[in-house]
């Protein structure tokens, strides 16, 4: 099982807190688009943090997004 990257990490690697790349990406025009169009945009628009972190960001926000829906349904 992989760890749990804290807010602390990530802060640290991209200058965001998860809370600030989750809504970020709610106001992203992929949002609706699937996982791989959403890493694609983070990708094109914040270079400076790399692929990898990328599809942490993109997998981590769209666990949330079905955990949240999960809630509601």
């Amino acid at each position: 099982m992989g760890e749990i990257i804290t807010d602390k990490a990530v802060m640290r690697a991209t200058g965001k807190t998860w809370n600030q790349w989750f809504e970020e990406l709610e106001d992203s025009p992929s949002k609706d688009m699937g996982e791989s169009a959403v890493q694609a945009w983070l990708t094109e628009h914040h270079t400076n943090i790399g692929g990898w972190w990328c599809q942490v960001i993109t997998r981590r926000w769209e666990s949330k997004r079905v955990a949240s829906a999960a809630e509601h349904s």
